[in-house]
């Protein structure tokens, strides 16, 4: 192994281990596809600084032309397995219109000197260690070595279990409602609506899924009452629903799934994210919803959802706005439609195919 390769950085409880491509978090291994990995070893090397689309799509897709959608849906699955950072910050901050930038201190250390635990389950006890074999494995295999194996067995077991609930516990869900999202007050309104109007339209274009069309699923705006009722009303596997929340430059989102036929919540997250971010945080439920139903994507229906309409947080606002203002259908409010998307074409100008 070459001397650069034998870096391990940590930060938080997660410890990365590029020569070994290994993630580590509390000793235990996590999944990440090959490029996921690539790209969060390329922003943890760099940490604290920004980093453009284009650097890191050079970086990790070198010598190949790709579009930046990957990028987006590589860094909505990042996130997804870090989760939130300690102080409810996020570990990949976006760049509006710049890039990227890994924001939390990052410690460096060697692989060689680094002490790295076994998970808490899997302790090796004296009469292993001074066995002259394992299961086969040779009594000179470093104390290390032994670690990465117990790490690899672990993550192996994660992959078996999941597959057997896979196979053996309930099916993937078929039918979908998200219902209206509830606010903290009127004038984020258009925020949440918005939300769930883009969640609807991404989760359609997915043929395994059936999904409640917006008029039907706003039924219930005024008063979801029972989930499951609705669910039952709606005739649908699963209902989604959320409450959105705003303080100074931040947005709260809650969401969860609910199963219709056992009443009961099957998955619940909640997204922290600046308003820079807000144009990925569809992307984000999307793409959690897609696994929590356990809908099997395909390579096109991973493009779909990771589509967003811009990466300009204030075109993406002032578009919600003028959706949320023309289903009023009053000629008021129709009047502020055409404006609030004439300024979403005005910051970005794809924007003009919206209403085109």
């Amino acid at each position: 192994m070459k001397p650069h390769e034998q870096a391990v950085f940590r930060f938080g409880d997660f410890v990365l281990v590029p020569g070994e491509r290994l993630l580590l978090r509390d000793g235990k291994a996590l999944a990440l596809t090959g490029k996921a990995f690539d790209l969060l070893t390329t922003l943890v090397r760099q940490a604290g600084h920004l980093l453009t689309k284009d650097e890191l799509l050079r970086a990790v897709w070198p010598d190949v032309v790709v579009e930046e959608v990957n990028l987006s849906v590589n860094v909505s699955a990042l996130r997804k397995v870090l989760g939130t950072a300690p102080g409810t910050f996020e570990w990949i901050e976006t760049v509006p219109r710049q890039g990227y930038r890994f924001s939390a201190a990052v410690q460096i250390g060697d692989l060689a000197t680094t002490q790295l635990t076994p998970p808490a389950e899997v302790a090796i006890s004296p009469a292993v260690e001074g066995a002259s074999h394992v299961a086969g494995v040779p009594a000179q295999l470093s104390r290390r070595r032994i670690v990465w194996l117990l790490g690899g067995l672990s993550a192996t077991a994660v992959a078996v279990v999941a597959g057997a609930r896979w196979l053996g516990g309930r099916a993937p869900y078929r039918s979908v409602a998200v219902l209206p999202f509830t606010v903290d007050g009127a004038p984020n309104t258009y925020l949440a609506d918005g939300l769930v109007e883009r969640v609807i339209n991404g989760l359609t274009r997915l043929p395994a899924l059936r999904v409640t069309p917006r008029a039907s699923a706003f039924r219930f705006k005024d008063g979801i009452g029972d989930p499951v009722a609705a669910g039952r009303v709606l005739d649908v596997a699963a209902v989604v629903t959320g409450s959105l929340t705003r303080s100074g430059d931040g947005v709260r989102l809650q969401v969860e799934l609910v199963d219709v036929v056992r009443n009961a919540q099957v998955w619940g997250t909640v997204y922290q994210v600046a308003a820079a971010d807000l144009p990925q945080l569809e992307v984000r439920v999307m793409h959690d919803l897609a696994g929590a139903m356990q809908v099997q994507l395909a390579g096109a229906e991973r493009v779909v959802l990771a589509g967003q309409p811009t990466p300009d947080a204030q075109a993406y606002q002032a578009y919600l706005q003028g959706r949320y203002l023309w289903n009023q259908r009053s000629e008021a409010s129709l009047q502020g439609a055409i404006a609030q998307f004439r300024r979403a074409v005005d910051l970005d100008p794809r924007f003009a195919l919206a209403y085109a």
